[in-house]
């Protein structure tokens, strides 16, 4: 293991892993597509449960980590060797098979760098200095190159034991592999590879649920770790000032491997998620007017409570600069925000300006149970990427009135929960976003607003995440890319898998572009009561997309409109549902399952709300609580329904004429 050159044996490797997160994202349809991409090496270390994993490629040459856009890669040899996993890959199938079962930190047998601990002596002395010698030791051909410049030998005795790993450029380094940094090209192929574990299909994604595409190289083929390692359930977690890796288990423990999600964990966050604070309460209470508070440091918050401490702060500013060492920890833990809450922590602001210009730098986030942030009347700006305006994670709250958010990076939502669902109550104020994957609202937990203003110009108006919700009250909220609200599963690990909820009373939501709802993956409540919708001529799309495990992934819709004024078509693919209820005077201009493609359609109007026709629509159920039909406006096209549904039965299987030429009848 320990011993063997290192040699960078990218080409003969099988298969590489991702560990890292803002992975590039392949070509939706990348069959057979090439291109050359630029590698880099760093020196990247990987470690499971604390300890050196040993990576050798299948000639048992030590392969160095490299990375490709922000995401690093490693041989599948290696990989699975660490987590004790075997892989093969059927070439025909165009698909790698992952089995076995994870090492915990205790079971470490092979799979972690060791050696004989070093006798002796230690030398002492200035070491020389100059190029130093290379070619075959003593037995073979002698050294060459230029002769050591002055400075005391080295004195002492030898060590004794197993000597530690040397790197490709001569450095003795120990367990702790270093390597230069260096950078080659390559060209790679996308062939449309699956991955399975223990028989699960994977769906391959980074932290902010983009797609990655497996991709091979001269026969080798590389993937990604974080997909992985999550579905194992583990963590993983990039320091970004050594370069290192963390691969560990959620709430201390081995994963398992599933194939499937399983719950996050509640109040657990990667053991290395430690940061500091300029002005910090642990355990005391503090009351504080007019400070000025500058943090610059890696990992440094501006104000940092915990441990039930309580600080009251007014008429002060927060400027943070300094970028977090991992992405993980910001995301997860709120290490390096503006202003962080933990352990029980409590911050009240009132009349105070936030800004952080570094990356991974969330302006206020709260974290862990009994942690909150109450603001009011406070004014936040973040510039650089993965830097929120709220957050919240692992049941933490935050509550703001008044407050105002501006955010320009990628991934930069203006109000956001992550893991462990925390909770996100917001009265007034506005709230605009630029970056891409930057929605006003992004929950994987509980976020109610009430009386603001959201617009997201790079992105969706709001996201929900898994069993999880958003509520809004007089909330105009507006979208410029993909969708209006996007509903979904992605089996990150951020998410606890159930129902997605969304519930709009007044206000306005608007879609520049795609459906006004898009749902995948996952069961969908969505309630909207007197809101006005704007710019889409879809109202709701259910399909299948690149999340969950292929011909499971659809979604299952309940849509009820209360008093509303609905335009636009409801879609739904082979595997998807959508239930339809429209009431209270509700008017709707579409189609239901015009293509006819749906898995389940059904609507259901009261006496009081009425149906449009723009296209003929198919309806497995369909319930009118105005038995003479007159609130259907055919336009000439028809309305077709399964006679055998036991929901139809009012129909009698017959055909009925509509006034514009149209007919309701069976299909």
């Amino acid at each position: 293991m320990i011993g063997k050159s290192v040699k960078r044996s990218l080409l003969s490797s099988i298969m590489a892993v991702a560990l890292v997160a803002s992975a590039i994202a392949a070509p939706a349809a990348a069959t057979n597509q090439q291109q050359e991409i630029t590698v880099s090496y760093s020196g990247i270390s990987v470690f499971l449960h604390s300890q050196q994993c040993s990576l050798e490629d299948y000639n048992g040459d030590t392969v160095e980590p490299f990375s490709y856009n922000g995401t690093v890669y490693l041989p599948l040899r290696a990989i699975s060797e660490a987590l004790n996993l075997t892989a093969e890959y059927d070439e025909a199938a165009h698909a790698v098979n992952l089995t076995g079962t994870i090492s915990t930190s205790s079971e470490m047998d092979g799979n972690v760098t060791t050696g004989t601990p070093a006798e002796g002596t230690a030398p002492t002395g200035t070491p020389p200095e100059g190029t130093p010698p290379t070619g075959t030791p003593p037995d073979g051909t002698a050294p060459t190159g230029a002769p050591p410049k002055d400075g005391t030998p080295p004195t002492g005795e030898p060590p004794a034991g197993n000597p530690p790993g040397t790197n490709e450029i001569g450095d003795t380094s120990g367990n702790e592999m270093q390597f230069a940094s260096s950078e080659q090209q390559i060209e790679i192929s996308y062939e449309d590879i699956k991955v399975y574990l223990n028989g699960e299909l994977l769906e391959l994604e980074d932290a902010d649920g983009n797609i990655i595409e497996p991709f091979s190289c001269n026969g080798s083929i590389y993937l990604p770790l974080r997909a992985i390692t999550e579905a194992l359930g583990l963590t993983p977690s990039y320091e970004a000032g050594s370069h290192r890796v963390n691969l560990n288990s959620s709430n201390g423990q081995p994963g398992s491997l599933t194939g499937s999600p399983t719950d996050t964990p509640d109040g657990t966050s990667s053991d290395s998620a430690t940061g500091t604070g300029i002005l910090t309460v642990d355990g005391s209470s503090q009351t504080l007017d007019a400070q000025t508070i500058v943090a610059t440091e890696v990992n440094q918050s501006g104000i940092l409570a915990s441990n039930a401490g309580t600080l009251v702060l007014t008429k002060s500013t927060v400027d943070k600069t300094g970028d977090s060492s991992s992405e993980e920890n910001s995301n997860f833990t709120g290490v390096n925000a503006g202003v962080l809450a933990q352990t029980a922590g409590t911050i009240n602001l009132q009349d105070c300006e936030i800004t952080t210009d570094a990356s991974g730098s969330n302006a206020v986030f709260a974290t862990g149970d009994g942690s909150q942030i109450i603001l009011s009347n406070v004014s936040i700006t973040t510039k650089q990427d993965s830097s929120r305006g709220l957050d919240a994670t692992y049941n933490g709250k935050v509550t703001a009135t008044n407050v105002n958010i501006n955010t320009s990076g990628a991934h930069c939502a203006a109000l956001a929960t992550d893991r462990g669902e925390g909770t996100i109550d917001v009265n007034g104020g506005t709230m605009q976003t630029a970056g891409e994957g930057s929605p006003g609202i992004y929950s994987t937990g509980t976020i109610i607003v009430e009386d603001a203003t959201l617009t997201a110009a790079g992105s969706e108006a709001a996201v929900v995440e898994g069993k999880n919700s958003i509520t809004l009250t007089n909330v105009k909220l507006s979208g410029a890319k993909k969708c209006g609200v996007m509903l979904y599963q992605s089996f990150s690990g951020d998410a606890s898998v159930g129902t997605s909820s969304f519930d709009m009373t007044g206000g306005t939501l608007t879609a520049a572009t795609g459906p006004l709802f898009y749902c995948t993956n996952t069961d969908t409540v969505i309630v909207l009561n007197g809101a006005t919708l704007e710019g889409s001529n879809e109202l709701i799309s259910a399909a299948a997309d690149r999340w969950g495990t292929e011909g499971s992934n659809g979604a299952s819709v309940a849509f009820t409109a209360d008093d509303e004024v609905l335009l636009g078509d409801i879609i739904a693919d082979s595997i998807s549902e959508i239930r339809a209820a429209m009431k209270n005077g509700t008017t709707w201009e579409g189609a239901f399952n015009a293509s006819q493609e749906a898995g389940f359609a059904s609507l259901s109007l009261d006496a009081s709300s009425s149906w449009s026709l723009t296209a003929n629509s198919y309806l497995d159920e369909f319930v009118d609580g105005d038995a003479t039909l007159a609130n259907l406006h055919d336009n000439g096209f028809s309305i077709f329904y399964d006679s055998s549904a036991a929901a139809n039965s009012w129909l009698n299987g017959k055909t009925f004429n509509l006034p514009d030429g149209g007919k309701l009848c069976p299909m």
